[in-house]
């Protein structure tokens, strides 16, 4: 883990707003494309950190396809409205965890979403949860805003069953000050 840390501190010293940075940082550490855009959105996490943890008001954006198959959840124009119809549900373990810690949390189905919702609730601070390619937009877009934003990168993409490492999650939020007040197993709000 160190030598990750070691990477995304050397990116963090680049200028990431060039559009060649991608390429840079890929011959820098003999990357592909890919895995040198999964770098930089780290390093541009870590940047906004400290921003993220002094907003007042931080907003989750978890991504439905962390949903089960047989999820019950309904679509509205805020996203889907778990039902909490799955105990070992990725996507309402996070909820349950950030609504616990006093966030607002939304599972949605896309960017075009997370952009309606930022522009309606103008939320001080973003994480987001997100394959590489979502999350490089959406950083893109929090940026325009001048929204501070971090996130967390899926292990497994595709769009159906993925797959984030819950523990990473809830440490980034708690990093950033969202510790739940009581156990999220006990937590009653919904969202």
């Amino acid at each position: 883990m160190g030598f990750l840390k070691s990477m995304v501190q050397r990116v963090m010293a680049m200028d990431l707003s060039t559009k060649d940075v991608k390429v840079k940082v890929a011959q820098l550490f003999n990357l592909s494309e890919d895995e040198a855009s999964k770098l930089i959105i780290r390093a541009r996490g870590e940047r906004k950190k400290d921003a993220v943890t002094q907003a007042k008001r931080k907003t989750i954006f978890i991504p439905q396809c962390l949903r089960k198959r047989e999820c019950k959840a309904e679509l509205t124009e805020d996203g889907f409205k778990c039902k909490r119809c799955s105990a070992d549900c990725q996507a309402r373990l996070i909820r349950d965890y950030a609504l616990a810690s006093g966030a607002e949390c939304f599972i949605v189905p896309g960017g075009t979403m997370v952009r309606n919702i930022i522009a309606k609730r103008s939320p001080n601070a973003v994480v987001g949860i997100a394959c590489h390619k979502e999350a490089e937009e959406g950083l893109n877009e929090c940026d325009k805003a001048g929204v501070p934003a971090v996130g967390v990168l899926l292990l497994r993409d595709g769009c159906v069953n993925t797959l984030v490492d819950v523990e990473e999650v809830k440490t980034l939020l708690n990093e950033i000050g969202l510790k739940p007040a009581v156990s999220p197993a006990h937590s009653k709000r919904k969202s």
